[in-house]
């Protein structure tokens, strides 16, 4: 029986190396809420140049038309 390290087979499997985008890219916003942007929120995580990239990335994908996609959480009374 041949046993192997669980970083080689990562390795062999592609794990730890860069990706390239397949034929048909899109991107996925998660979470981007405005109250992680707003000072005044109890949200607030001052995370401004992470909005400015984010939005730079948005920009581009609308531009070339790739699909874009957002994720939004939504709450239940209680």
């Amino acid at each position: 029986m041949n046993h192997h390290s669980a970083d080689s087979d990562y390795a062999a499997a592609g794990f730890g190396q860069g990706l390239q985008p397949g034929p048909r890219p899109a991107l996925l916003m998660i979470d981007f809420a405005r109250a992680y942007f707003a000072a005044g929120s109890p949200l607030y995580a001052g995370v401004e140049s992470t909005r400015d990239a984010a939005a730079q990335v948005l920009a581009v994908a609308r531009a070339t038309r790739v699909p874009v996609f957002h994720t939004r959480v939504e709450y239940q009374p209680g």
